[in-house]
């Protein structure tokens, strides 16, 4: 074995030079005692080294440990996120379909008013309208004619609303379009007898007064 290592190029093992290296530090002179010494030198050599060794072991773990803990409360942060990310999400989509039953709402709304506007100028007569021809002492001009030709057209349109089955809304119209109507009728009929006993001057308003009349 001693040749053998003899024989070795030692040059060529980097371990085992540095090997011999190591272990001239515990052999500095070829003594008795150095040698009677060595054993000992060495195992507290070794035990040295295990100690450094468990010492950078112990850093390398809590290095690991911290990351560990990093990494914990990155997945806890990430996990919140995400848990805010869904409600804002779920609110987000709340709110969409609310704004879109919110404008639904407001088209219906929107078409019953036109569909409230139309039946209104169809078949009702305004409260201006039913005041101006149930006046006591009522203006005789275009607009007392207005009114009037409103209650006829507000009847005529009835009967098209009882052809449809609205029997009982169809009456209800007629029966008040034609107790305006007659009041109206009545009125221009006393002011054609206050005109006729009053004015010796026919003016344009009679004859258009007349036509009424005769239509009743």
């Amino acid at each position: 074995k001693i040749s053998k290592i003899l024989e070795t190029r030692l040059e060529n093992d980097k371990s085992a030079v540095e090997a011999l290296k190591e272990l001239s530090t515990f052999f500095p002179e070829n003594t008795l005692r150095a040698r009677r010494n060595l054993r000992g030198q060495i195992e507290r050599r070794t035990v040295t080294i295990n100690q450094e060794f468990v010492a950078a072991l112990r850093e390398v773990k809590e290095a690991v440990d911290n990351i560990y803990n990093d990494v914990k409360t990155i997945n806890a942060q990430c996990a919140e996120m995400k848990v805010k990310l869904q409600v804002a999400k779920a609110e987000t989509r709340h709110l969409t379909e609310q704004t879109a039953r919110l404008h639904s709402q407001r088209s219906i709304l929107e078409m019953q008013q036109e569909v409230a506007k139309a039946f209104t100028t169809a078949y009702l007569v305004s409260p201006e309208e039913v005041a101006l021809l149930k006046s006591s002492s009522p203006s005789i001009g275009p607009a007392f004619f207005a009114a009037l030709d409103k209650t006829q057209t507000v009847r005529n349109n009835t009967k098209h609303l009882l052809q449809t089955g609205h029997q009982k809304t169809a009456l209800e119209v007629m029966s008040h379009s034609s107790e305006v109507r007659e009041a109206g009728v009545t009125a221009l009929y006393q002011w054609l007898l206050q005109a006729a006993r009053h004015s010796d001057t026919v003016t344009h308003t009679v004859p258009a007064a007349m036509v009424y009349l005769e239509d009743r």
